[in-house]
């Protein structure tokens, strides 16, 4: 298990502002916590494969680029 930098989830949805970072779409829907826009943030390089927990190695997704960029 890793430990993940909450920080760097915060980061990377803050610097997509609501859009996927890959096919440049408004987020599908709002969380009903508190209203914002729900991407997902995914690792281009995952930890388990020795990437880093860094904002330069996250992107902010929606769910479908998500599911994507694991299962193509």
């Amino acid at each position: 298990m890793f430990v993940r930098n909450p920080d760097v989830v915060a980061e990377a949805l803050h610097r997509a502002a609501g859009v996927c970072e890959v096919c440049v779409q408004p987020a599908p829907f709002t969380r009903k916590s508190n209203g914002t826009p729900y991407l997902e943030v995914h690792h281009k390089i995952r930890l388990a494969d020795g990437g880093l927990d860094t904002l330069e190695n996250a992107v902010a997704l929606c769910p479908n680029c998500h599911r994507a960029s694991h299962y193509g």
